[in-house]
């Protein structure tokens, strides 16, 4: 009889070890928990663009590359590759009004020469502008099939 109950017990303590040892694969493990998202969205009052803040490892995955508005005569230019278009056909560029953030900015052009852009409406000289890595932005600005870096 003895051997029989400590039989039994054992199993039960056997099915409690298997049980406890479940619950705790489910629980979190901090060191698994990530921390930094890579972006943030933050809506600008008044329109309906987003300030896209992006972490510092995401900014490098993407490599983005920035260049200034310069004054040009009556207007400014800037690197043809800063371009952005929408289904629209309306024109855009990212700028940078601080580090590892950018912002969607609406500009006209006056024409294309070479590889500028010349602006008759938009940023003004000495604003920082993304030359490589737009797409990424406006992806990750939109969210658009959750492809974000």
């Amino acid at each position: 009889m003895s051997v029989r109950r400590s039989l039994r017990s054992l199993g039960v303590g056997l099915a409690l070890l298997a049980v406890g040892f479940a619950l705790s694969a489910c629980q979190e493990v901090a060191s698994n928990l990530v921390e930094d998202q890579p972006y943030e969205l933050e809506p600008v009052e008044g329109t309906d663009v987003n300030r896209v803040r992006l972490s510092e490892d995401t900014a490098e995955k993407i490599d983005l590359q920035t260049a200034e508005v310069r004054v040009n005569g009556r207007g400014t230019v800037v690197p043809h590759l800063a371009l952005i278009y929408s289904p629209e056909g309306d024109a855009f560029v990212y700028t940078r009004p601080e580090p590892l953030t950018y912002v969607r900015a609406p500009i006209e052009i006056e024409r294309v020469v070479d590889d500028r852009a010349l602006l008759s409406a938009g940023p003004p000289a000495g604003t920082v502008v993304v030359t490589v890595g737009a797409a990424e932005l406006l992806a990750t600005e939109f969210e658009i099939l959750n492809q974000h870096p």
